[in-house]
């Protein structure tokens, strides 16, 4: 029977919020269940990381080119799993430390939506308000092309649009070769979020989130 086993990424540099994810994990290690930190890792090239995990949770060390800003976490998913010796038909799920807010509940709703539809690869869908079809960049001279090619333009025949959202990525093992650093492709299935997560990028996220909690 196929296992699931829990994917924390935790790298020790960030340049947007220095020390980030020693301030984030124990927000995730408070999530899991006592029962789940047996089939949870974190991966980390930061010892002082490594060391905050619950003892039951496994350390993957993370090597040197896996742990840059340039690392995609396809490559560092790949790596996980093949420390962690996962069959082929075993799901990783992986947990980035910015979705403070994450739920269990949110995470296995997730894993079933993935196991009932027999899928091999699931990211979330994360409603938006702007319709992305009207949007534009800028070129030169205060001249701008459209983001997306498209025909529309009356409002009500552009189609409802979301964000991807990697609030909780699942994966089965065989389909990690697959994925490239979008994490995404023509395969994926998207689980639709009724709310809009808080992904803490930079300390002022972090300040703003803890401002809500008081």
């Amino acid at each position: 029977m196929a296992q699931v086993k829990y994917l924390v990424p935790a790298r020790g540099g960030s340049t947007g919020f220095p020390g980030k994810n020693a301030v984030l994990l124990p927000f995730v290690w408070k999530m899991f269940p006592e029962f789940h930190s047996y089939s949870c890792a974190i991966s980390s090239d930061d010892e002082n990381l490594l060391a905050t995990a619950p003892e039951k949770v496994t350390r993957i060390r993370r090597p040197e080119h896996l742990a840059t800003n340039e690392a995609g976490m396809d490559d560092v998913m790949r790596h996980a799993a093949e420390v962690l010796e996962l069959d082929p038909d075993d799901i990783l799920v992986t947990l980035y430390p910015t979705y403070i807010d994450r739920t269990i509940q949110e995470v296995h709703d997730v894993v079933h939506f993935l196991k009932k539809r027999e899928a091999d690869h699931v990211l979330c869908a994360k409603p938006i308000d702007a319709e992305v079809y009207m949007t534009f960049q800028w070129t030169e001279n205060y001249q701008a092309k459209p983001t997306i090619k498209h025909e529309y333009y009356r409002r009500q025949d552009y189609p409802t649009c979301f964000e991807s959202c990697p609030l909780v990525i699942a994966t089965r093992v065989c389909y990690l070769p697959m994925l490239g650093p979008r994490l995404y492709t023509p395969e994926t299935l998207f689980f639709p979020l009724d709310r809009k997560p808080i992904d803490v990028d930079n300390l002022s996220d972090f300040v703003e989130w803890a401002r809500t909690c008081e």
